[in-house]
């Protein structure tokens, strides 16, 4: 639903503010931090047309927006808050510059809470998770943000509010708008407010780590843990040295979260116990991992049939040093490098027999796909923002 006339308060006096600063690799911008909807619609609409714009959130991608020259940035800490939460439908709505921390806190009090684990530490915010639909090892059993994305709000470049999906779980009319947003790093709306979906916390929340031995049975180890009584919540493989890093024995490892009833959780990880090299650890174990992601981090993800996971992790695994942090989810077929450029590209040798596919996180220039794709990509940018005011330099295959 479009909303032509702004937000609907928009005859109101917005005290905006406008401050100088200097934003590295692009010169002096201004800064807008609208603290309401109607205030972002009058900076856009108020704007020359061809004026460009850096979306900021809490400022955890850093390493991204520094690839965007614009002439201004909106800031869009202040459009923060939950606004509607409804624990019998399990739905929740908040301002894009909510943290996701915030969120959990007011959740946890229902015994309910919203399974988005991005890498990075606990600041991050509801409207870039989605806009960028960041992930971590819960996405392979719970969902993708896509899924947990139930309505969105957002102001187009021309400063036009639209609205998209609802506030039900069940909610299937018209165009999947939601699902396009998602993901789209701003550059097709900037994204002010979110309804998700929430699940029910489990009453019990443990882990273990299983070490991987010389890389070897990786396949078998993945089958038998489908044979559990309970299904794992989460499994993620860390090489030697993320291991070290988040306090565990230097040694590859696959971390296992399980979360249900008290008896399920208990019979399961007695089931995994069983395995050479497996002992219990803290959940706090999945906090420390995420935190690990620092700003700035070279991340490249490598994806593969589920079932080729073991040869491609083996591959990237023999291809990095004592400096590398690999991880990967096996169900999903992923494996995620961070290392430096330079070894990225020894990385990225040992996965072309492997048949990987190279997606470089943060939607720059390492971003590539099919000419036709690309090319659909392009109308699809033209129909919501012609003129690239939205983070210009980010998912902008014009310049390749």
């Amino acid at each position: 639903m479009r909303d032509s006339a702004g937000s609907g308060d928009t005859a109101m006096t917005h005290a905006r503010r406008r401050d100088p600063i200097l934003e590295s690799g692009g010169g002096p911008e201004v800064r807008h931090a609208p603290s309401t909807e109607a205030e972002l619609v009058d900076i856009l609409r108020e704007s020359a047309p061809h004026t460009t714009f850096r979306i900021r959130g809490a400022g955890t991608w850093t390493s991204v927006t520094e690839r965007i020259c614009a002439d201004a940035t909106l800031d869009l800490s202040r459009l923060r808050g939950i606004t509607a939460y409804v624990p019998g439908d399990l739905t929740l709505t908040a301002r894009a510059g909510t943290l996701l921390s915030e969120i959990a806190e007011v959740t946890r009090a229902n015994g309910q809470w919203l399974p988005l684990d991005p890498w990075g530490g606990s600041t991050g915010t509801l409207g870039a998770t989605l806009a960028t639909a960041s992930a971590g090892p819960l996405a392979a059993t719970i969902g993708l943000p896509r899924d947990a994305a139930l309505g969105l709000t957002i102001v187009d470049a021309a400063g036009i509010r639209t609205t998209a999906g609802g506030r039900v779980v069940k909610n299937v009319a018209g165009f999947d708008l939601v699902r396009l947003q998602v993901g789209a790093w701003g550059t097709l709306g900037i994204l002010t407010e979110a309804t998700v979906r929430l699940r029910p916390l489990p009453a019990v929340d443990r882990s273990c780590a299983i070490q991987l031995l010389e890389n070897a049975g990786l396949a078998e180890l993945i089958t038998s843990l489908r044979q559990l009584t309970l299904g794992p919540l989460a499994l993620e493989a860390v090489n030697s040295t993320l291991a070290a890093t988040i306090g565990l024995p230097p040694a590859a490892m696959l971390l296992v979260r399980l979360g249900g009833s008290p008896r399920a959780v208990a019979q399961t990880l007695d089931q995994l116990l069983r395995h050479p090299g497996a002992h219990e650890i803290s959940s706090s174990i999945w906090p420390t991992l995420a935190a690990t992601e620092s700003d700035g981090a070279a991340g490249v993800r490598y994806s593969v049939r589920p079932s080729q996971w073991p040869s491609l992790w083996t591959a990237v695994v023999d291809a990095g040093d004592a400096t590398t942090r690999v991880h990967a989810t096996p169900s999903r077929g992923i494996v995620r490098v961070v290392a430096p450029a330079a070894l990225q590209d020894r990385v990225r040798q040992s996965t072309v027999s492997a048949g990987a596919m190279e997606i470089v996180e943060g939607a720059g220039p390492g971003v590539r796909g099919l000419p036709a794709l690309r090319a659909l990509g392009r109308r699809v940018r033209d129909a919501f923002d012609p003129h690239r005011r939205l983070n210009p330099g980010v998912m902008d295959d014009d310049r390749s």
